[in-house]
């Protein structure tokens, strides 16, 4: 598990000073080269993607279905019930390209006909419209304080890649480090 190494630490205090109160806010470890997101998988996925390093050939794992990455560790980790919910027991850490990160994010439509959607389509129906052909949906969630699951007013960001996209998210993670981020115990 050297690849863990990787991960910057720090106390969760330090960081909280340093991030905006509110707004929009994308946490994120981050480099150069690579973005690293999250999500939350039943151990028998998570275990085939560590060991296999890759999702691709995963038993369950579904390319048919919309998959939600998390930048946010701490709004990851709140979404999966600290790893407690059935079916998400296991949050892995996938290294994405820079470059394909960079795209993700071009691509998103806004997953509400909110503010910012309003700055970008004209209309409802443009954006309903866009959104219904979009590779992938962006929605901006509210963050949680880790100890006590209370809401700060920023938010923080999940990206819901589609079907089409599936196939190459899992194509650009196989060629990154994945890590259970689950502890042994």
């Amino acid at each position: 598990m050297d690849h863990l190494t990787n991960l910057k630490l720090g106390f969760y205090d330090h960081q909280l000073k340093a991030l905006p109160s509110t707004g929009n806010v994308l946490q994120a470890q981050y480099s150069c080269d690579e973005v690293v997101v999250y999500q939350a998988y039943k151990e028998s996925i998570a275990s085939w993607a560590v060991q296999h390093q890759s999702l691709v050939g995963a038993p369950g794992f579904s390319l048919k279905r919309t998959s939600w990455i998390k930048p946010n560790f701490t709004w990851m980790m709140y979404r999966c019930g600290w790893g407690d919910k059935e079916g998400q027991s296991n949050v892995l850490a996938i290294r994405l390209k820079k470059s394909f990160w960079d795209e993700i994010l071009v691509e998103a439509v806004p997953a509400s006909y909110n503010h910012e959607a309003k700055n970008i389509y004209k209309t409802r129906d443009e954006w309903q419209a866009a959104l219904r052909k979009s590779k992938v949906v962006m929605q901006w969630d509210p963050d949680h304080e880790p100890f006590s699951n209370n809401k700060y007013p920023r938010r923080a960001i999940q990206l819901g890649l589609r079907p089409e996209f599936v196939n190459r998210f899992v194509v650009f993670s196989s060629s990154a480090n994945t890590t259970s981020a689950k502890e042994d115990t």
